[in-house]
């Protein structure tokens, strides 16, 4: 129970009272496994996709981008599959019959923290995959377009 303890005390006393992370000084919040469940890694592979037309995409394009797409979302399902599996062993670390296990919590934390590299590298590797596949005009467009979407933390908040 100390463990948990501690995790609460961790979050205590940020923005908006206990349980509540800080934002960082340039304001955005940090990602938590909740924020990861919601990421989509096929979100900017759709927008391509959707603007295939406008971006003047040729149909060997739009099927490699597609696959492309396919690929990343198993990967990163494959992901998260391995990860809530270790946040279970973690969670059995930390309340196991015998008590805690800081060795076997802190090994386990290792691979969570790999997971999460691999959560991030994934969409990177896809991005520089897709640009490789478009001409410098079509990138300008994608960039151009991309400026002028909002993001998807900001859709549906009022006022902030």
């Amino acid at each position: 129970m100390l463990a948990g303890v501690s995790l609460a005390l961790a979050y205590e006393g940020g923005e908006g009272g206990p349980g509540r992370r800080q934002r960082h000084p340039d304001g955005h919040r940090p990602m938590g496994m909740g924020a990861m469940h919601r990421i989509d890694p096929a979100h900017g592979f759709q927008m391509i996709l959707d603007k295939a037309k406008e971006l003047d995409l040729n149909p060997e394009q739009v099927t490699k981008i597609n696959a492309m797409r396919i690929t990343v979302k198993d990967q990163v399902e494959e992901v998260m599959k391995r990860m809530h599996a270790e946040q279970k062993r973690f969670m059995e670390a930390i309340h196991g019959e015998v008590g805690v296990d800081v060795a076997a919590g802190e090994a386990v934390a290792k691979v969570i923290a790999g997971l999460h590299e691999q959560m991030m590298v994934i969409p990177l590797r896809a991005k520089a995959d897709v640009e490789k596949l478009l001409t410098e005009a079509q990138r300008e467009k994608m960039k151009t377009m991309r400026k002028s979407m909002p993001h998807p933390e900001d859709e549906g908040k009022k006022g902030e």
